[in-house]
């Protein structure tokens, strides 16, 4: 990835959730955050990775707020490692009201992203999924150039280890990305996310 923008600070937060692969217990939960509106949405943004027990892994990521052509962006640095078997890294939004609101009713995301030729995971968190096995979307960034990923509401679907539920957006709670890529480099630049349809 290159025009990287250097840190402006620097939060580093843990919150055990689970990554794509296997179904997992909850370990701990966020300390802080950053709020900040990044284009059509706004409120804390945090990060979760899988340290501590009963992982007891020892992926790691940060996150700072930083500016991308001219828009606040948020700028995630860190590493999924092998310590854990099913190791992963990752970070969120919890939405403010209004936010939510909007995710509920809308018909698609979008984001401008800045990676490291990697796939990464976008997810819906709702609240009648209830073994992590959440809808997610796949895309693939690209280390060269950003690029605007764009996923209607339909594509979003859930691993096929989960308990399969009904996609209902009207239980929302929070969105989140995630790599669990073992092992890997997590490196992302996220900007500029809409909402389609309001």
């Amino acid at each position: 990835m290159k025009k990287r923008i250097g840190f402006l600070g620097i939060a580093i937060l843990g919150i055990g959730l689970l990554m794509t692969g296997c179904p997992m217990d909850e370990n701990g939960g966020d300390e802080s955050g950053l709020t900040i509106r990044l284009g059509m949405v706004n409120g804390e943004w945090f990060t979760f990775d899988d340290q501590g027990p009963p992982n007891n892994g020892s992926s790691t990521i940060v996150m700072a707020e930083t500016v991308q052509n001219g828009m606040p962006a948020l700028d995630l640095l860190g590493n999924v490692t092998t310590t854990f078997e099913w190791s992963y890294a990752g970070f969120g939004l919890g939405p403010d009201e209004g936010t939510l609101g909007n995710l509920r009713d809308t018909t698609a995301i979008s984001f401008m992203v800045w990676g490291n030729g990697l796939d990464y995971v976008i997810r819906i968190e709702t609240s009648n999924v209830l073994d992590y096995g959440f809808f997610g979307y796949t895309f693939r960034t690209d280390a060269d150039r950003p690029i605007r990923v764009t996923i209607p509401m339909e594509s979003f679907s859930q691993p096929e280890w989960a308990n399969q539920a009904t996609r209902r957006q009207d239980l929302i709670t929070q969105l989140t990305w995630i790599s669990d890529n073992r092992p890997s480099q997590f490196e992302l630049i996220i900007w500029d996310i809409r909402l389609y349809g309001l």
